[in-house]
């Protein structure tokens, strides 16, 4: 018989204070493998979430539904222990990078083959800018939004429904933010007005992700 997760908050005791105390957070997800592949400010903690399945486990087999699955922080807990997980996401970009996550298992060589050739490709591509708009152009420089368009044009030459690509993909999002001069608010609402004092080259993040 499965048993249905529910968030058993008269059993929160049992969790160490400092899980408790980040449970909302998606910022301690930033020091662990593949959660931290993406920034998702409305995600929570994957620890605590590892802590709550690994407490219902102890009542017997578990399957878990998390019906706002965002990111993909449930759906990656849920595998590594080995319990059945259905995740529901509304916003399709935010289900592309759960999705993408999840294929964490994808051959290194495979991947590292096709982000050095979409790479290589982007350096003979003429980028275009112009249709990009007036918000965007504000929260770039001309040179980073050049380089991040060349490497989209590139990536999409190379598309396709493998696993390879999808998080070559997902490497290109990811950079997005780091390369942008543009400040954000703790949700990620873009400020424009308000600049970092630096930004990354977008050559040289791609490549080191």
């Amino acid at each position: 018989m499965n048993l249905q997760l529910e968030l058993p908050f008269q059993e929160f005791s049992s969790c160490t204070s400092q899980s408790l105390d980040n449970s909302s957070t998606f910022i301690n997800n930033m020091k662990l493998p593949v959660h931290r592949w993406f920034r998702f400010s409305a995600g929570f903690s994957a620890q605590w979430v590892e802590t709550i399945i690994t407490q219902a486990k102890e009542r017997g087999e578990t399957t878990v539904l998390d019906p706002f699955s965002g990111s993909g922080t449930t759906l990656l807990a849920s595998e590594k222990l080995g319990v059945e997980c259905l995740g529901i996401e509304a916003h399709p970009f935010v289900v592309r990078i759960a999705r993408a996550k999840l294929l964490y298992q994808t051959d290194a060589d495979a991947y590292l083959e096709h982000i050095q050739k979409v790479i290589k490709c982007a350096e003979n591509i003429q980028p275009c800018i112009d249709t990009y708009p007036k918000l965007i152009h504000e929260c770039f420089s001309i040179s980073s939004l050049e380089s991040l368009d060349r490497l989209r044009q590139s990536w999409e030459k190379f598309a396709d429904d493998s696993s390879e690509s999808q998080l070559v993909w997902l490497t290109l999002v990811s950079i997005i933010r780091h390369v942008s001069h543009a400040g954000t608010a703790p949700w990620q609402y873009i400020l424009p007005n308000k600049k970092k004092q630096y930004s990354i080259t977008t050559q040289i993040i791609f490549a080191q992700m």
